[in-house]
């Protein structure tokens, strides 16, 4: 299963269209906040604007901000998958996705890895089986993988010698241990990386 993002950023309507349209999308999901630009240039992106033109090229559009936005949940993401609503949201993409419906996930920041699309929704639908590709624009895009990549080259830094601490205290603990590998640190850095990045985050 496959679910791509998308950030409108400063693009106009009709390139949107013809980017989306080129991934073979038939579904938007539009998981802002607020479907509301807050500029004029983005104005083509408000809600009933947006969700005319996207019908009117045989495009489905459903606004989830509800559900999958990110205010709501005080940047906690912890908080965030265990919602009840935010379960639902999340249910609704898998299974529109198993029904054969190709969804994008609508966003206002154009990188993913500086919008919740990829961190807390990227985390839950990885979490759920689903592969997620994060449109950059027609000829480029970007993988949970390598989102993940970059979280690990950021947090990197802050949070190795903390992990490792941590694992000299468990040796010392247990008689009965195997040092933590490289791939083990690497995946506990990523996990706590997801957390950190979402906290960075305001409602979008």
């Amino acid at each position: 299963m496959i679910c791509y993002t998308i950030g409108h950023s400063t693009r106009k309507l009709e390139e949107f269209i013809e980017i989306i349209k080129r991934y073979g999308i038939d579904c938007v999901m539009d998981v802002r906040d607020s479907p509301y630009a807050k500029n004029n240039y983005s104005k083509a992106f408000d809600r009933e604007i947006l969700e005319e033109n996207v019908k009117r090229s045989g495009i489905n559009y459903i606004y989830m901000g509800k559900e999958l936005g990110s205010k709501k949940y005080e940047l906690n993401l912890d908080m965030a998958i265990e919602d009840e609503l935010f379960k639902k949201g999340i249910r609704k993409i898998v299974e529109g996705i198993k029904r054969g419906h190709s969804i994008v996930l609508l966003c206002s920041e154009r990188n993913p890895f500086n919008c919740h699309r990829s961190i807390l929704l990227g985390y839950a639908l990885k979490s759920n089986g689903v592969e997620m590709e994060h449109i950059i624009d027609e000829d480029s895009s970007k993988t949970q993988m390598r989102i993940e990549e970059e979280i690990f080259i950021t947090y990197e830094p802050v949070l190795k010698e903390d992990f490792i601490q941590l694992t000299l205290q468990d040796v010392l603990d247990n008689d009965n241990y195997d040092m933590i590998s490289e791939k083990e640190l690497k995946e506990k850095i990523i996990e706590e990386g997801y957390r950190r990045r979402f906290r960075g985050f305001g409602p979008v």
